[in-house]
């Protein structure tokens, strides 16, 4: 794929374009910092800071999603397929990690169809890295600050000029009717990137313990990862049980709507029972204050 030559207005243009087509998503500045939101004009875009204060990972795999819905007679009705939406800013080590991540999930024999449907319509244009913050550690897993996995466009910069390097089909679409990058612009790139292997390679990383993370690096092993590990998080003693809010289909381990696993007969006869099937992450703080709501269920398969 052919790499191409950008100017920040050119930039400016290309996402003010995106934002009347899709949903286009950047890190913004607020209180905390910097985090995601959409938006509709370039200049909301905050670059400023290493990375956000939440992971970008919500865009393939949200903390709650609506997996199925149920009509006033009680039929199940398939939720809106996901919209096209981009990711603009997104950080090499958050690219990578989504890649992990959509890896687990979509292994031959066990696809999430859910995860593989967001993946497919999201397009990840990320930002290379020309600084590293204290808690950085990408390096030290074999990470790069300029990585281009899991992207569909990296975006690397050169002063006032950015290289846009293509590394789907869907990232070249965006660049195509953009100049092709010069001999000396490829030069720049491939010295900021030398200088990073440098770095790493005499153990100038920010965090530079392989022990803190083994899930990384068993992935970066090539070893066989686990199977999904089916777990439900004890409700508080103050809750219903959580297999009582599940219609009979998910109670009996059946599977997902969608799935070949057939349709639930009738919701429980439970006060407040939800008209939304979903799946979300289930936190410790959850189970510690003892607030549960109606309208979540506790993901069945999720660590």
């Amino acid at each position: 794929m052919k790499q191409r030559l950008l100017t920040r207005k050119q930039l400016n243009e290309l996402l003010d374009k995106l934002a009347q087509e899709v949903c286009l998503y950047a890190p913004v500045r607020d209180r905390t910092g910097t985090s995601w939101a959409k938006i509709s004009r370039a200049d909301e875009v905050c670059l400023e800071e290493v990375n956000t204060v939440e992971p970008a990972k919500g865009f393939v795999f949200p903390r709650c999603e609506v997996l199925v819905r149920f009509d006033p007679q009680g039929n199940p009705v398939e939720p809106e397929p996901p919209p096209e939406q981009v990711v603009f800013g997104i950080r090499p080590c958050d690219a990578r990690g989504i890649a992990f991540l959509v890896k687990f999930y979509t292994q031959e024999g066990r696809t999430d169809p859910y995860v593989k449907a967001r993946r497919e319509k999201t397009t990840l244009i990320g930002v290379a890295c020309s600084r590293t913050a204290p808690t950085c550690f990408c390096l030290a897993l074999g990470g790069s600050p300029q990585g281009s996995e899991g992207l569909d466009l990296l975006l690397v910069e050169l002063g006032e000029e950015l290289l846009a390097e293509p590394v789907t089909e869907k990232g070249e679409r965006l660049v195509a009717d953009l100049p092709e990058a010069e001999e000396k612009h490829l030069t720049a790139a491939a010295e900021q990137r030398k200088r990073w292997r440098l770095r790493s390679a005499s153990g100038l990383t920010p965090r530079n313990s392989k022990s803190f993370c083994p899930i990384f690096m068993m992935l970066r092993s090539g070893r066989p990862l686990p199977s999904p590990v089916s777990t439900v998080a004890p409700a508080p003693s103050s809750a219903p049980p959580a297999t009582a809010l599940m219609s009979p289909m998910r109670r009996s381990g059946a599977g997902r709507s969608g799935a070949g696993s057939g349709t639930p007969a009738s919701l429980p006869s439970i006060p407040g029972t939800p008209r939304a099937i979903t799946r979300a992450m289930t936190r410790p703080q959850d189970t510690a204050t003892g607030l549960w709501t109606s309208s979540t269920i506790p993901s069945s398969r999720r660590v």
